[in-house]
């Protein structure tokens, strides 16, 4: 499913398969996904090559990585309702200044883009 790619990709205003080569472009390199974590430290070349294929579920790995490779942050608020109300936000790694904020919604098994109105003010 490339929801989580077509999610952002809406939003940066390109197409979900840009977004998801991008990831893996970021990923094969060894890109920092957490302060101190190089890739290589979380993932291998085989979860880099399923991440390749479209039928590959995108994960808070990729959305860390997108952070990183497009400068922005992303906030994440689930539509569970056993889910707490408060947006998940990931930034980029390394206190790099980002240039705006994107927002998703997950139900549990789908990202959609959000509106920030759609998210909690407190």
């Amino acid at each position: 499913m490339a929801c989580l790619f077509v999610a952002i990709g809406k939003q940066l205003g390109i197409d979900h398969a840009s977004v998801r080569r991008d990831v893996c472009d970021y990923l094969t390199r060894n890109g920092s996904v957490l302060e101190g974590v190089q890739t290589k430290d979380l993932v291998d070349k085989d979860y880099i090559k399923a991440m390749a294929q479209t039928s590959t579920w995108g994960s808070a790995i990729e959305i860390q990585a997108a952070c990183s490779i497009y400068h922005v942050r992303i906030a994440v608020l689930s539509t569970r309702p056993r889910d707490r109300k408060t947006p998940i936000v990931f930034t980029p790694v390394g206190g790099r200044l980002y240039h705006r904020t994107l927002f998703l919604t997950w139900n549990g098994s789908h990202f959609e883009p959000a509106s920030p109105m759609l998210l909690p003010t407190t």
